[in-house]
């Protein structure tokens, strides 16, 4: 089943760095399975036979290359199938295409001025807990050494005003060397974390999550506020004393993104690459049990 999908064009940014490395394999999972409680504040409509895009998401967006918005190809598209691997239900299919042709943006969005939950809890002070499921058919490589010039984007958050924009704060990049292990990239004030040591899963669902707090010294956050990351429940990243929201910032907008560029060195294979997303959902508390 395929739903078309009419992109709008949105605000982006490069990473940088190249070089060729011996290929790590990610680890393999034995993924065990998240129980689901009553503390789920806000879901996607991907499950519902009868939803229609942007499946409760506040938009969703295509750009081929990086910058130009277009209608779905075989190069870049974001639109709804059966489980890719049998079972019940549906997901949203991401397909992007990471080459020096200008890269290509494949994601959907969730904004605080637009979706009364997230704007709730970004605003609150234990902050949002976000967790989804995702599946990547293969492993996802620049066959390039961490820290070069290719750069993929999976998932990020944007803090804004009416003059400013802080895209990518933070925003978890993919190792370009195959291992599947990510960090945090960031716009303004905080450094980026070193790459993880727990890799993403290949050839299954697994769950992921993030506890996103938006805030800084100046609006109250003594000593910075700290955002977290786990994978099947497993921590992933942290880092603490963090600054997410600059002065007169007032909304915040997150993404499920597949987003990137090969950036003048080696292109992403397969080319192009394939992420599958379903079951996002928010709480105020952590949603893993």
């Amino acid at each position: 089943m395929r739903i078309p999908i009419v992109p709008v064009i949105a605000a982006c940014a490069a990473l940088a760095g190249c070089a060729h490395a011996t290929t790590p394999r990610p680890l393999p999972h034995n993924t065990p399975r998240p129980a689901p409680h009553s503390g789920i504040l806000w879901t996607d409509d991907i499950q519902n036979s009868c939803g229609e895009a942007p499946y409760g998401f506040s938009q969703i967006q295509l750009e081929r290359p990086i910058g130009q918005a277009v209608g779905g190809n075989d190069e870049v598209d974001l639109y709804r199938v059966d489980d890719p691997l049998g079972g019940p239900g549906f997901a949203l299919k991401h397909i992007a295409t990471f080459d020096n042709n200008g890269g290509s943006r494949s994601q959907a969005g969730i904004y605080s001025f637009a979706n009364a939950t997230f704007d709730e809890l970004v605003r609150s002070a234990t902050g949002v807990y976000i967790a989804a499921e995702w599946y990547f058919p293969e492993v996802i490589n620049a066959h390039s050494s961490t820290d070069s010039n290719p750069w993929i984007n999976l998932w990020d958050f944007h803090s804004v005003s009416n003059s400013e924009r802080w895209h990518t704060q933070p925003g978890l990049m993919l190792a370009e060397d195959g291992s599947m292990r990510v960090k945090w990239s960031w716009t303004a004030v905080n450094h980026e974390t070193d790459w993880s040591t727990v890799t993403l899963p290949v050839g299954e669902w697994f769950d992921i999550e993030m506890h996103y707090t938006w805030g800084s010294e100046s609006t109250g956050c003594a000593g910075g506020t700290t955002v977290t990351l786990w994978v099947n429940g497993q921590k992933t990243l942290e880092q603490k004393g963090v600054t997410t929201r600059g002065n007169g910032h007032d909304s915040v907008e997150m993404y499920m993104k597949f987003y990137g560029s090969a950036n003048n060195g080696n292109d992403w294979q397969p080319k192009p690459s394939v992420k599958y997303m379903r079951n996002v959902r928010m709480s105020d508390k952590r949603i893993w049990r």
